[in-house]
């Protein structure tokens, strides 16, 4: 079975939902439930490219200062299938 190492550390990488802190347009804002992975050992995260552009841009679209990753995923769908309806 392969097991994802930690670059940092070499600890083992987990799957795990992790807060992310971003600054947009001067404000910081904690992004909630960002899907990615995170070493067990040391605490490094790990987040793909498509999922921090995502990240950016619910940063950036919404105006409240904490915002939950997997709502905004899930309002996007909804727009999505009404639309493709």
């Amino acid at each position: 079975m392969f097991t994802n190492k930690c670059k940092r550390c070499g600890g083992k990488v987990i799957s795990a939902n992790t807060n992310i802190e971003i600054e947009t347009n001067g404000v910081l804002k904690t992004i909630t439930n960002v899907p990615g992975e995170k070493c067990s050992k040391c605490g490094h995260i790990i987040v793909d490219n498509i999922t921090m552009e995502k990240v950016k841009q619910y940063a950036a679209d919404y105006p409240a200062n904490t915002i939950d990753y997997a709502m905004c995923e899930a309002e996007e769908m909804v727009v999505i299938q009404t639309l493709l309806l």
